[in-house]
């Protein structure tokens, strides 16, 4: 790691010169416009922060799995199977689920009782379609609740097409030249 990053926050950075930083550049930001420095403090640790994006927030549910698509997941077969890694907390049976992703809601069946732990297929298919899903993007699933009787996912989606490399600009080799990638999700 170059030592051009170190207080950028970065891996390998120390983020408690970036945080002394922002403290300061407050409290002469308050100082300079008679600003109260209690309503210009940052939220608690544990304080819920608001959605940055209408399709994007920070994971907060009990479990999540990340998966980019393949061709298993599309036609003719439609199939999205959830790892063992969130069994625990989903359906040991036929159960209904509920799927949130970017402000919709779609009720499908989650197959608990089968070897295969999966969606069914109908409801996958038109999520799929709904949310135009193509080979290649990246679909990260959370089970909101360890609920036995019904699966509650939320779901975020980042597309696999968008064209970032040609819209990134900057060499990353030092803080006064950061790579800025254009904030466009297709």
């Amino acid at each position: 790691m170059s030592n051009s990053f170190q207080g950028s926050g970065c891996v390998g950075g120390s983020s408690k010169k970036v945080h002394s930083s922002k403290r300061k550049l407050n409290r002469e930001f308050n100082s300079a416009t008679n600003e109260d420095p209690q309503e210009s403090e940052a939220p608690e640790r544990n304080q819920k922060m608001p959605l940055v994006d209408d399709d994007f927030s920070p994971l907060s549910g009990i479990a999540f799995y990340s998966t980019v698509l393949k061709k298993v997941q599309f036609k003719p077969l439609y199939q999205m199977i959830l790892p063992v890694r969130l069994h625990p907390y989903l359906p040991s049976k036929f159960a209904p689920a509920t799927v949130t992703c970017r402000g919709k809601t779609w009720e499908m069946m989650f197959h608990g009782d089968s070897t295969l732990k999966r969606l069914d297929r109908a409801s996958w298919r038109k999520f799929v379609e709904e949310n135009d899903l193509k080979m290649g993007d990246a679909v990260f699933w959370e089970v909101m609740e360890d609920n036995k009787e019904k699966a509650n996912l939320k779901v975020q989606i980042i597309k696999g097409d968008c064209p970032l490399e040609s819209e990134a600009n900057g060499s990353g080799s030092n803080p006064k030249d950061p790579i800025t990638i254009c904030k466009r999700f297709c």
